[in-house]
């Protein structure tokens, strides 16, 4: 996956609306219960992007959903793995979807399901794909959840359906969830639509919304790093390294569930490596390769050769 902040939105929704999130994919029969179950399931540890338990009065199952930005090709073996877990853990009926945000990649005939022959064992797995871009927009908007906010930027639908989701947005009550949603509605938004025009947007229905803050956030403090570039004084190239500091450690602790950087980050004295990282950080699959990249940093001299590229390695997800 090469756009992580999909990543946190989606996980974002699924924590703190699940009913929102089944709704919309039509996931949920009416009147059932769902609970929402560890992400983290038996034998070798593997975390699932979110299961759920239905219970609607005749039978309780499992409703186990991944969110991706684009079609990888693996999906029906991971589906695999995922949904032998789920029900070796639970003992309940389990049925996995994918959530993709793309069409990039996607096959015309997305496969249906996968048959393993394992000695005495065969495993039939099916799987379904749901296309964000096929959900409409305004079905999102009609339930009425701020949760779903951030992603009708990327469903059916056109410029009426994104003004009423920014207002939407903005009218939250609470300035924590509001600033959060806001960072998604921009993060999500940005596979169709400019950063520029979705901060515009947000800034046309509402004042309560920080703007400086998000677009901080969402470009690195540029703002704040041209200014230090500009001035080339000592205090605004310390600014410009602690900004990027800051910046880089709450990233890895988003992107990568809650990663300590250590104290190796404040021993990089080079703010523009730094922010190379930040922009690079989404396409990193693990924190190794972050921590790696950080010790590098932390021995070579600022004005050394040595410098940042998330290309060296390959593009993992």
């Amino acid at each position: 996956m090469s756009l992580k902040p999909f990543d946190d939105a989606f996980k974002d929704l699924a924590e703190h609306d699940a009913e929102a999130l089944l709704n919309l994919l039509g996931l949920l029969p009416p009147g059932a219960t769902v609970k929402r179950l560890p992400r983290e399931v038996a034998l070798q540890a593997l975390l699932t992007d979110q299961p759920y338990e239905i219970n609607d009065g005749a039978a309780r199952y499992i409703q186990h959903l991944e969110a991706q930005s684009y079609w990888r090709g693996d999906e029906a073996q991971r589906a695999a793995g995922y949904s032998v877990r789920l029900w070796l853990k639970h003992e309940l009926p389990v049925y996995t979807y994918f959530l993709v945000f793309s069409p990039k990649g996607l096959p015309a005939e997305p496969p249906a399901a996968i048959t393993i022959e394992a000695g005495g064992i065969t495993l039939i797995v099916r799987l379904r794909v749901i296309g964000l871009w096929q959900l409409s927009a305004a079905r999102a908007l009609a339930l009425g959840r701020a949760s779903l906010l951030p992603f009708v930027p990327l469903m059916q639908g056109g410029l009426a359906e994104l003004e009423q989701s920014a207002a939407a947005l903005c009218a939250v009550a609470d300035e924590t969830r509001r600033s959060t949603l806001a960072l998604n509605f921009v993060m999500v938004g940005n596979m169709r639509y400019p950063k520029a025009d979705l901060l515009d947007l947000l800034r046309r229905f509402s004042t309560m919304v920080n703007i400086r803050e998000l677009t901080r956030e969402t470009e690195f403090y540029q703002e704040i790093l041209a200014e230090g570039r500009a001035a080339g004084q000592a205090a605004a190239r310390a600014e410009r390294l602690a900004a990027a500091r800051k910046l880089l450690r709450q990233m890895a602790a988003r992107h990568f569930h809650g990663c300590e950087l250590g104290p190796v980050v404040e021993q990089v004295q080079d703010a523009a490596a730094l922010e190379r990282l930040c922009d690079e950080l989404w396409d990193y699959a693990d924190a190794a390769k972050l921590q790696r990249l950080l010790a590098e940093l932390a021995a070579t001299p600022v004005n050394g050769q040595a410098h940042v590229n998330g290309n060296a390695e390959g593009r993992s997800r």
